[in-house]
């Protein structure tokens, strides 16, 4: 599963003070125009925001900036937040984030919440303003405590991950349920995550599925591929891998690799949908293409198969390189078989010992085993009888068959205080392994 709380993406919604399209509609713009011409700051302030949104009007963005303007030089916290705005995205007035936090600074020192909201985050980002994550957090808790729900999520991602503050897990699930319950649906799936990881709070499973689900129909890839993964699992509810797949299309559509992939599997192994090899190749392809690891060593093994796409080596070998250069023991692997093989590229022993020891140390247990044979053989790499007696001992540790009848049948010229030894050497390195302790050197 994604960890949506790892998904730092805040969602700034704009929403002035002023009720704008309420008041818009109580008052016609045609009302409104002597009322701003002769002055009148909160009648400016609407009629910036009836051009602003179109409403009443056509929409006219340098129309909407004057009238704003206007308010705003006023004191108007509204129209100066609107007017920041504005220097934020480019619209009505060239691109300028300084003169946009300018602007927010100005209605943030009033008291407006959403530009303490924004104000935060040019300081988080650094962009108009200088970067510090202590003003960023200063003025989002100003936004927070007014119930903006986008600080409150920001806020309780940096107390989350310990960003500008002291971590503080618990403080950061007060915040994402104080937005979540105002409908935000980040904060909704950082709360899944909670529950799921039993990060900041009690472990429940029921209750993340319950908020990623929350999130997943508000139409948050992440969560749905959460959500997905729920069903296709049987964690937290009943296993349904239909609605699985599902929720796996629904976040694909969306772009999510992760979700992409699952779905690509679900064609491939004809679970929860009919198998489909095509269709397979069409869910991963786009998923590689995003950097997707293990959609990327999928679209290798269908090209060197010809399931779903035309048989083609080089293209199986493309894929394998890509998922093997993001560290995907699998397609280290893989590519260890090309080499040693001749697969596809000119043969080489050597190359393809280093590929399995990538894999091997990754704890792939048929890498372990070809490593071992390496050293056994004497191929690819200088023979050693106790280096391959201790590859052959940690890939049947790993429950590799093949490496087992290997340390029973093999003729070992090794003594047996030479096999004890070696023993003792692998558990050390399969522990090192394990624990993420081992290396190549």
């Amino acid at each position: 599963m994604k960890n949506c709380y790892y998904v730092w993406a805040v969602f700034l919604l704009f929403f002035s003070v002023l009720n704008t399209s309420a008041q818009v509609e109580q008052i016609e713009v045609s009302e409104l125009i002597p009322l701003a011409l002769g002055g009148d700051a909160l009648s400016q302030a609407k009629l910036g925001n009836a051009y602003w949104y179109g409403e009443g009007t056509e929409k006219n963005y340098a129309e909407a900036v004057k009238w704003w303007r206007k308010a705003a030089e006023q004191g108007l916290a509204g129209a100066q937040l609107g007017l920041g705005t504005a220097y934020s995205k480019g619209q009505g007035v060239p691109m300028n984030q300084a003169e946009a936090v300018k602007w927010w600074l100005k209605a943030a020192e009033q008291g407006n919440a959403m530009a303490q909201d924004k104000v935060g985050g040019a300081h988080w980002r650094g962009e108009g303003v200088g970067l510090s994550q202590q003003e960023a957090l200063r003025w989002w808790r100003k936004a927070a405590v007014q119930g903006v729900s986008s600080s409150q999520v920001s806020l309780g991602m940096a107390l989350f991950r310990g960003k500008g503050i002291e971590e503080n897990k618990s403080e950061a699930v007060e915040w994402w349920l104080k937005a979540a319950e105002r409908g935000n649906f980040l904060a909704q799936a950082c709360l899944g995550d909670a529950f799921r990881d039993g990060a900041g709070v009690y472990q429940d499973i029921d209750k993340a599925v319950d908020w990623y689900r929350k999130a997943s129909e508000q139409g948050f890839a992440p969560a749905q591929g959460n959500l997905g993964d729920a069903y296709w699992n049987g964690v937290g509810v009943d296993e349904d891998k239909s609605k699985a797949v599902e929720w796996y299309r629904k976040a694909g559509w969306q772009g999510l690799a992760s979700a992409q992939y699952s779905l690509g599997n679900a064609y491939q192994k004809g679970l929860g949908i009919q198998k489909d090899a095509k269709l397979a190749v069409q869910c991963w392809l786009p998923a590689a293409r995003n950097g997707h690891a293990k959609a990327q060593v999928k679209l290798g093994e269908a090209y060197r198969l010809g399931s779903g796409v035309p048989a083609d080596l080089n293209e199986a070998l493309k894929w394998y390189r890509m998922s093997a250069a993001q560290g995907l023991a699998e397609a280290q692997a893989n590519l260890g078989v090309a080499y040693w093989n001749g697969y596809g590229v000119t043969q080489d022993k050597v190359e393809a010992v280093k590929y399995y020891k990538k894999a091997a140390y990754q704890g792939l247990a048929g890498a372990q085993f070809n490593v071992g044979d390496a050293y056994y053989s004497g191929l690819g790499v200088p023979a050693n009888e106790k280096e391959a007696y201790i590859w052959f001992c940690i890939a049947k540790h790993k429950g590799d068959a093949v490496a087992a009848r290997a340390l029973r049948e093999y003729n070992w010229s090794l003594s047996e205080a030479d096999k004890q030894t070696a023993l003792k050497d692998a558990e050390q390195r399969w522990f090192a392994i394990e624990t993420g302790g081992a290396n190549l050197n």
